[in-house]
Parts: structure tokens; sequence; C-alpha cells
């Protein structure tokens, strides 16, 4: 038989097959006894087209062959025309036309020894069924088969009279088909299913298939029977002339409803127990999960009815304040379900500024279909206000909030690296008399004594001038920018006056004074930190020149400072050394003679 041949067959088959009251029947009995989906399927190279199936989907669709139908295909091919073939994940059993399989009975998933019997007996079934639809004398091999279903099947009148019903109605509603024909089947429907039903039937009429209708029909018992009828309009058939209507008990339709609300209801509460915002969207982009998070992050209210949201709602700015575009098309090509968006914005409708990261993911059905996209907003607001609570406590003093040492040589780096020839000036302020009242008192005076102070200060100074504190009762002000040594020296003038006002603390009243040291620096001078050197000899020689007074940097304080500094060298090296000679000189009496006392010279003999 050559390959045209079997090409014709296979398409005749499918015709003849497709949606045929028997070849489903098969499909179901198969599925009853596997517990899994079954599909018949005509073979068609690389792909599989379902002609009838157990749950009554994607009939005259094609799809992959599954391993098992993929194998009976080959064997076929290879010539040795294999009656069946099991695997792991499902079964394939041939069904045959003249002599070459052309299609198969594919159940899918694993199928017990025991039912294997059963299953080629369905498989030679659909193959006598292709013989018998081509063949004339088939039909009363047609009329025993459908007479031996486990399912109802009737034939109705296009008025709704019943004109005919197999033998299967017995088991179902407890009746012979005697008791039925003839009679309307709106005798049998409960009242409520009338318009449903006949919906159903409008539907089926106008050429449409009636699928997977619910109603419920009387048993001879006066109990209500759920069924689930399915059918097709074969009005025009010669031999028909009516409606064919398949029946089947609903009772497994209930499990799998029940279990299908136990899973959604399962997955709707940890979906709405969860801390990030979840917001799913179907294959057209529109909203269609959101869960308690998302709508708090967005200022949602709760009772907005999904149906009433857009991807609008869940809107995200950027750092610098632009609109973050989010494609609500799971299938536009600007449709982002890749990296995640990270640094964005959300601004509640209730004011509230929060920072988010956006995780986007397509959802795929079974078919690898894409069927929408799960976006996922993670609040970041927590960890960026740690982390700036971090860098705050990295820049600034805990006692006033002040900027401390670290901030004061950024500040420095910075206004070098401008290279601006305008001047800087540096203020160092110490506290006179702290140390004894912070002794006295106690550190939470103290504590308090320099929150007063820092107060002051910031108050005496302009926005752009930072003010540090370097530590216990001392100060440092940098401005940025100062017209001249006297502008400086005027602001100087200022926090000392400021600081020279009584402190009132529980109660008690402190009268302190400061010290001030002041210098003026070029951009070039700022890069070593010269400038805060000149400052902190200018302090030094404030205290030492009676407190309470600012002093000015120049060259001749910066030379007795250094003539300082060296003698007190000169001196610690003596005594380290062992070059320290002592004198004496005796102080004498002139009217007596007599010695009173001695006068003690302390001489360094030089390393010359």
């Amino acid at each position: 038989m050559n390959d045209g041949t079997v090409a014709n067959q296979r398409m005749t088959a499918r015709s003849a097959l497709a949606r045929h009251p028997i070849a489903v029947e098969c499909a179901r009995a198969a599925s009853a006894l596997t517990g899994h989906q079954v599909d018949v399927v005509m073979f068609q190279e690389p792909r599989a087209f379902v002609v009838a199936t157990s749950n009554v989907e994607h009939v005259l669709q094609p799809r992959r062959l599954t391993s098992a139908e993929a194998q009976l295909l080959d064997s076929t091919t290879a010539g040795t025309d294999r009656s069946s073939v099991r695997t792991d994940d499902g079964a394939a059993f041939a069904v045959a036309e003249a002599g070459a399989t052309i299609g198969a009975l594919g159940i899918i998933g694993t199928v017990e020894p025991d039912a294997v019997p059963v299953l080629e007996s369905l498989a030679r079934t659909l193959t006598s069924l292709i013989a018998d639809i081509t063949n004339p004398d088939g039909e009363r091999f047609e009329a025993e088969v459908i007479q031996g279903l486990r399912d109802p099947v009737v034939v109705l009148s296009p008025e709704l009279t019943i004109r005919w019903v197999n033998k299967a109605v017995g088991s179902l509603l407890g009746r012979t088909p005697a008791d039925m024909i003839g009679r309307s089947a709106a005798d049998f429907l409960h009242p409520d299913d009338v318009e449903t039903t006949l919906s159903g039937i409008v539907s089926m009429q106008s050429g449409h298939e009636m699928y997977r209708v619910f109603v419920r029909l009387e048993r001879a018992d006066g109990e209500w029977e759920r069924v689930e009828v399915t059918g097709t309009d074969l009005t025009d058939h010669p031999d028909v002339g009516g409606l064919v209507i398949s029946v089947r008990s609903a009772n497994y339709e209930n499990e799998l409803e029940r279990s299908m609300d136990r899973t959604e209801s399962l997955s709707s509460a940890v979906v709405s127990a969860l801390r990030d915002g979840i917001v799913a969207t179907d294959e057209f982009g529109s909203i269609t999960t959101v869960n308690e998070a998302a709508r708090m992050m967005f200022g949602i209210d709760a009772a907005t009815p999904v149906t009433e949201l857009t991807i609008d709602d869940f809107a995200l700015l950027d750092p610098s304040g632009r609109r973050v575009v989010i494609d609500p098309d799971p299938l536009s090509p600007t449709h982002n379900v890749g990296p995640r968006t990270s640094n964005a914005c959300v601004i509640a409708r209730h004011g509230d500024l929060r920072y988010v990261s956006l995780d986007r993911s397509p959802v795929h059905d079974s078919a690898d279909a894409l069927v929408g996209s799960v976006l996922v907003f993670h609040d970041l607001t927590a960890e960026r206000e740690a982390e700036a609570e971090l860098r705050s406590q990295a820049l600034h003093d805990q006692l006033t909030g002040l900027a401390n040492r670290r901030q004061l040589e950024q500040r420095i780096a910075e206004i070098a690296a401008a290279g601006t020839r305008t001047l800087s000036a540096a203020i160092f302020i110490d506290l006179d008399g702290f140390k004894l009242v912070n002794d006295t008192h106690g550190h939470r005076i103290g504590d308090q004594l320099i929150r007063i102070a820092a107060k002051r200060l910031r108050g005496q100074l302009r926005p752009s001038d930072l003010l540090v504190r370097q530590g216990g009762d001392e100060f440092v002000v940098l401005q940025a920018s100062v017209e001249s040594i006297a502008a400086a020296e005027a602001t100087a003038e200022r926090l000392r006056s400021a600081l020279a006002e009584p402190y009132d603390i529980h109660d008690q009243r402190f009268d302190l004074t400061a010290s001030l040291g002041v210098a003026v620096a070029n951009s070039d001078d700022l890069s070593d930190e010269v400038v805060l050197q000149h400052a902190d000899i200018a302090l030094y020689a404030a205290k030492a020149r009676g407190r309470d007074r600012v002093e000015i940097f120049n060259s001749d304080l910066a030379a007795a400072v250094q003539l300082e500094e060296h003698q007190r060298r000169t001196l610690r090296s003596a005594l380290e050394n062992d070059r320290l000679v002592m004198h004496f000189q005796p102080l004498v009496e002139t009217g007596t003679g007599r010695v009173q006392g001695y006068e003690a010279l302390a001489r360094v003999i030089t390393e010359d």
C-alpha cells in the first residue's frame, strides 16, 4: 500500500470519526477504566489529530505525538505494525484501516496490565467502526455498539420529542426506553434547568456543538440525577433526522469541582498571606488577581473589584521621577518578563512613598501556551531606610545629629576637587570649663550642654556651612566660601557670643565661655587639610591667651607655636637621654651673709 493510499485513509477516517458518539464513548470508557485522559487520534506525521476525547476538548485539533504514539507510528512505518505500545507515561493501541495502522487510542498516563485486554478491545471497536462507516452493511453492527454503550444516547426531534434512546438509560435513571420514547424531554428536566437546556439546544441547532451542559433529570424513583449533556445536530441526516444527545452522570464532576474549589481556596489563601504584592494578568493583559499586600502597597481600596483595575493602577516611578512603563499585554514585543526592575518608587493614593522591586514572570499552560503573567512587587522601603540610617550613623554624631569627622573630610575633599579660587574658612571651637561641669554634675548634664551648644551654633551659620562635632566639647565649622578673613572672624565672634549665654538645665544655671581659632585658605591648602591645622593652632593660642576669645591664624602665631613646640621636643629629648644638668646657686642674706636658700637652674646639654 503506497503512502498516498494511507494518507487518504487517514483523512477519511479523521472525518468519519470526528465527534462520532461511538468514538467518544470508547474514549470515555477507556478513561473510566484507567483514570487518565484518553484521546482517539489519527496520525499525520509529525502530529496527531484528536477526533474524540474523554474530556471533549481539542477535537479536530493537532497536537504533538506522545512517546507511545510515536513508537506505534514508527513501527508502522518500518513495516512491523505493532498492535500496541506501552511506556512509562502512556500507551497507544492501534486503530487500523485495511490492515494499515492509521491512528490510535491514546492513553495519557500509566496503564496497568489488567486494563490492556479491554483497551485492545476498544481499539478493535474503533477499527470496526471505521470499516462499518464506509460499509453500508455495517449499520446493524453500529446500532448494536450504540446499544451497548455505558452512557445513554438520546435522539430528539426538532420539537424535543424523544424519538430513540439506548438501553443505558436504565442504569442512569432507572427507566426503560419504552418509558421515555414519545415523551417530551422537558418531562424529565428539572424546572430550573429548562432555560439552560433550551439555550444549549439553540446553540447546537445554530451549528455549534453542545459542550458540557449540566442539568438535572428525574429518576424513576423521583430523585434528581445531575448529568452532563453533550450533543450534535444531525437533523439533516437522512437516517437520523434529529438531535443526538449523549448523557453521563456528573457525580465525578462534582468531586472534581470540589477538588478544584479546595485547590483554589488554598492557593488564594497562600497568595493573600504573602507580604509581597501579587498582581496576575490574563493573556490579554487584563488584571485577574490582586492580593491584599498589593492593594495596601498601592493604596487601592479593598472594596474595588478586580475587574475595575488596570495596570495603570500599579504605577511605578524611577529614581528620576519618570514613569516606569509596564506593558499589560503578555504578547506585546515590549512586554518585560525577564530581568528585575529595581530602585523603583510607588506613590500610593494616600501619599506614602515606597521603594519596590518588580519581578515579572510569564505563565504557560501544559501545552506551553502563554496564558498570562504574574507581577511580584517586593517592598524595599524598610531595607532602604535601614541603609540610609547606617549611612547617617557613619557620617553623623549620635549625640547631636551633627556631621562627624568623616563627613568633614569628605566635604574638604569635594571643595579641593572643585578647584575654585574662593577662600574657605575653618573655625575650631572649644567650650571653656566644660570638663569641670561634666565631672561635677555628670554626663547627663554634660550631654544636655553639648546639645544646647550645638543648637546655638547651628542658628548662627548659613545653610551651606558645615557644623561638625569632633568629640567631647570640640566643634568645627567649615565655610566653603567666605569673602575675607574679616568675614570669617565676624562669624566666629557671633558663635562665641552665642555660646556665652547662660545654660539653664533642670533648674540649674551654668555659665560657660568658648575659645575659637580661625584659619582661612584657598582650595590648594585644603587638599592636605592645612586649614584645619592652622585653625587648631589658632584655637591653642586663644586658650593660652586667657580663653573666651577668638584668635586668627597668622605667620607670627605660627612661628610662636613652632618655637614652643621646638622647646617642648627639646626638653622631652633631654629628659629621655639624661642630658639635663641641675645647677644650684645659693641665696645669701646681705646683712648677715647667711645662706637663706638655693636657686635651682636646669641646663640642657645640647647634642652638639
